[in-house]
This record gives structure tokens, C-alpha cells and sequence, in this order.
């Protein structure tokens, strides 16, 4: 009988529904919970991760503004410094830059609340190198809700040379151009040419029968409109009389040491002399130079000398800076007389005319460049030069064995008897004068870049 019940209500399923239902409640309690919290914790990751970020990018906004600040003042620094307190005010101006990035009294930057918390910056400048250009740091740190990120952005400030172009390299010929004329090339007899000539049409050459001419790959002559433009801004850009700091006499000394820009009025040198410049690029402006003694320029540094009324080559074998570099010394000179290098001399330097006829004689060599303005140059009786001369605007002659190892570049050419052009690759960046750059064209005028720059904000 007991079993028989026990069968019976064994077989009823009355509550079964119930239980299933609680049991499928409660799993989605579990589930919703998990999915709750999971929630929660994204949420709240979401927000330490925007957190993080937005510290990152306040921080990188504030390398940034503090080296366009910094970049602002040491330009204005610069105009207002020399060579040699320069560096020293570049410092106070990098102190107060720091200061007025962190109290931000003159609104440098604003940063928008973020979800009720207000955006912060710290800048720190530290000097962390110097030679001669300094190595500044800028580290900036961004907090924000707790968070905080540190970024750094290296600088380094150089020192330029005042009283000068904002001017870089020579442009440079094509490859293997000997000759690039603007008028007319003429050739006489025995004359030889070495490399490319470049010119509009075959019209501008005159009596080509008697050249010898070897040159490139089968081709000597390149025809087509020339881009006169480089080459005729070189002439342009001769620089005005630099500015100088101090004034000083020549008695003959043997050894002359500048450590600024310096004038002389007159400057008679009747024996060897050793000029020092102590590691700097200096301009000796002097109005007459007369030269009857050999120049040396000792050191690493360069020499400019600027000559305003006479420049004058008077002695047989005649050596300037033999021993030295060809970039050490460069000869302006802007005056009317004609100048005169001849006679065994041996000119390792660079030479800019601005308007006066050069005549270079007798066995001289010249491993410089020369830049000549409208005007005439004759080279004669077995003088070479080692480069390019540049004369867009001149007629050139060349007599008499008279070779050049580099290009020429003018108005018009002739080439005498046994005169050589021989093409040769130079490096122009050796040479101190140029075009104006695109950002900067007025004498004296300078860029920010050429005094500042900065690599990119770094964790």
C-alpha cells in the first residue's frame, strides 16, 4: 500500500515548473552580476586609461609651447648679445622661460576641464651639454586626475656669426659642366676644354673648330635655357659693410690676434704675419689693404677680410694662408681699383669682387673660390685655379697656358693660346658665400632655426 503511494506521487510533476524557473533566475543573477562588474571594471579603465592619455598629451603641449617661447626669446636675445655673453643670457632667458610656462600668468596655454578635474603642467629646463653650441632639456610633466606622464624634448641653441648674409653654399654646376656662358664662348688656337658646355644655342660659339674638346659620354654640348637665376643672385647678395665692435691700428706686427670684429683704416703688411682669431668666424674690415708680405691664419677659425677702398697684391711669391685651409680666408672687397695677384704667388682663399677688374699673372695658383660682380678678368701665363669662378655678369679671358681645374661661369669667354678648362668637382659648401636662403634675405637678418632647434617630445 505504501509502496503503491509512493509510486503514485513519484509520478506526479506539480512545482516542477517553479524550480525550473528559480533555477533559471538565478543563473541570470550570476550572469548579470558578472556582466555588472565586468562593466564596471571597463568603465572604470576606460577612465584611468583617458586619464593616462590626456597627461600625455598635456604634457607633450607643454614641451611644446615651452620651446616655441624659448625659440622667441633667443632670437630676440641673439639682436641684443655678442659671441661672448650670448650663451649666458640664453640661460637666464631658459630660467624664466620654466617660470612663466609654471605660473602661466601671461596665459601661455589653457587647459580645459576634464570631468571636473582641471588639467596641469610642470616644465623643467636643465643645460645638460655644451661645446660649442648647449644642449637643453625641456621636460614637461602633465597631471590630471591623479595621473601623471613626463615627456622630454632636447635643444640646442647655436651661436651665429653676426654682421654677415643669412648665406650658405655656393649653388652648385651641374655635373661635369666646365663652361656655363650667358652670351659668348670663343676659342683660339690650341685652346682645350675638358668637360660639358652649357649655353642657349650653337650661335654663341665662336670659332669651335679650333678647340680641343673632350667631353662626356659622347655629348659636349648641352643646349637649352639655363637657370640663370642662382648665379646671378650670388652676385647680388654682396653683403654691405659688416658691423664691428672694435677699432685698432697696424704697426707691423707679426702676429695679429682678433677675438671680435675688428677696423683698421690702413693696413700696409711688408712682412709675415699670423693672424688669430681664436677659434671664431671674424670680419677685419679695413678701407686700404696693401699686401707686400705672406698671411697666415693660425687656428680654427676663419677670417673675412672686408675691403672698402684698395686691395692691393704687391710682392713676388706671394703666399696667403699656404699651409691652411681654403675656407679659412676670404677676401671681400668692394672697392674700384683693379687687383693685381701675380708673379709666383700661391692664394689658398676665396675671393668676391664686387665690382673691380681682376687680373691674375705669372705662374699663380688660386685654390679658392672667385665670385666676380660686372667686370673683367684676365688670367694669364700659366696661372691655375683649383675651383669655380663665378661671373655671370663678367667677360673672361684666358691666355697663355692658363689653366682651371673646376667651372666657369660667365657672361662671356674667350680661351687663348694652349689655356685649359678642365672640369672638376668642388665642394661648395666650404665657401662663405652664397644666395640668400628663403627665410632670410636682408643683411644682418636671421633665421630663428639657424639659432634653435628641437627634436621631436620623447617619454
Amino acid at each position: 500500500m505504501h509502496v503503491k503511494k509512493l509510486v503514485e506521487f513519484m509520478k506526479k510533476d506539480e512545482g516542477s515548473g517553479l524550480i525550473l524557473a528559480l533555477m533559471t533566475l538565478m543563473v541570470l543573477s550570476v550572469l548579470g552580476a558578472s556582466l555588472g562588474a565586468i562593466t564596471i571594471g571597463s568603465f572604470k579603465l576606460g577612465d584611468i586609461n583617458r586619464d593616462d592619455n590626456s597627461a600625455y598629451y598635456i604634457a607633450e603641449a607643454g614641451a611644446n609651447v615651452a620651446f616655441e617661447e624659448l625659440e622667441k626669446d633667443v632670437l630676440k636675445v641673439y639682436k641684443e648679445s655678442d659671441e661672448s655673453n650670448f650663451f649666458q643670457n640664453v640661460n637666464s632667458v631658459a630660467i624664466e622661460v620654466a617660470k612663466k610656462m609654471n605660473s602661466n600668468v601671461d596665459k601661455l596655454y589653457t587647459f580645459e576641464p576634464q570631468f571636473g578635474d582641471q588639467p596641469t603642467v610642470t616644465v623643467v629646463i636643465n643645460q645638460v651639454e655644451e661645446s660649442d653650441s648647449v644642449i637643453y632639456e625641456i621636460i614637461s610633466t602633465g597631471e590630471v586626475a591623479g595621473k601623471k606622464r613626463s615627456v622630454s624634448k632636447s635643444v640646442e641653441v647655436n651661436w651665429v656669426q653676426k654682421g654677415r648674409d643669412t648665406v650658405h653654399a655656393l649653388p652648385i654646376p651641374p655635373k661635369d659642366a666646365a663652361i656655363i656662358i650667358r652670351e659668348t664662348v670663343t676659342f683660339r688656337n690650341n685652346s682645350v676644354v675638358t668637360g660639358l658646355i652649357y649655353l642657349e644655342n650653337e650661335n654663341q660659339l665662336i670659332d669651335y673648330y679650333r678647340v680641343s674638346h673632350n667631353g662626356k659620354n659622347n655629348q659636349k654640348l648641352i643646349l637649352g635655357n639655363i637657370d640663370w637665376s642662382a648665379y646671378d643672385n650670388v652676385i647680388n647678395s654682396f653683403p654691405s659693410q659688416p658691423n664691428h665692435s672694435k677699432t685698432m691700428s697696424y704697426n707691423g706686427e707679426s702676429t695679429l690676434v682678433i677675438s671680435e670684429n675688428t677696423f683698421i683704416s690702413s693696413m700696409t703688411i711688408n712682412s709675415n704675419i699670423s693672424i688669430d682669431t681664436q677659434g671664431k668666424t671674424l670680419f677685419l674690415i679695413v678701407d686700404n689693404l696693401l699686401v707686400n708680405g705672406n698671411i697666415n691664419v693660425v687656428g680654427d677659425g676663419k677670417l673675412n677680410v672686408y675691403v672698402t677702398n684698395i686691395l692691393n697684391f704687391n710682392s713676388n711669391n706671394l703666399q696667403i694662408n699656404k699651409d691652411g685651409n681654403t675656407n679659412q680666408i676670404n677676401f671681400l672687397y668692394s672697392g674700384d681699383p683693379e687687383v693685381v695677384i701675380a708673379n709666383n704667388a700661391e692664394f689658398n682663399g676665396s675671393l668676391f669682387l664686387k665690382k673691380s677688374n681682376l687680373q691674375i699673372d705669372n705662374n699663380l695658383t688660386v685654390k679658392g673660390a672667385i665670385i666676380s660682380g660686372e667686370n673683367f678678368i684676365t688670367i694669364n701665363n700659366n696661372s691655375a685655379i683649383s675651383s669655380t669662378i663665378f661671373a655671370p655678369f663678367s667677360n673672361i679671358e684666358f691666355h697663355q697656358n692658363a689653366i682651371i681645374n673646376g667651372s666657369v661661369i660667365a657672361k662671356n669667354l674667350t680661351i687663348y693660346n694652349n689655356a685649359k678648362v678642365n672640369y672638376s668637382e668642388h665642394n661648395y659648401e666650404d665657401y662663405p658665400f652664397g644666395a640668400p636662403t628663403e627665410t632670410g634675405t636682408e643683411t644682418g637678418e636671421i633665421n630663428s632655426s639657424e639659432l634653435i632647434s628641437a627634436e621631436p617630445a620623447i617619454e
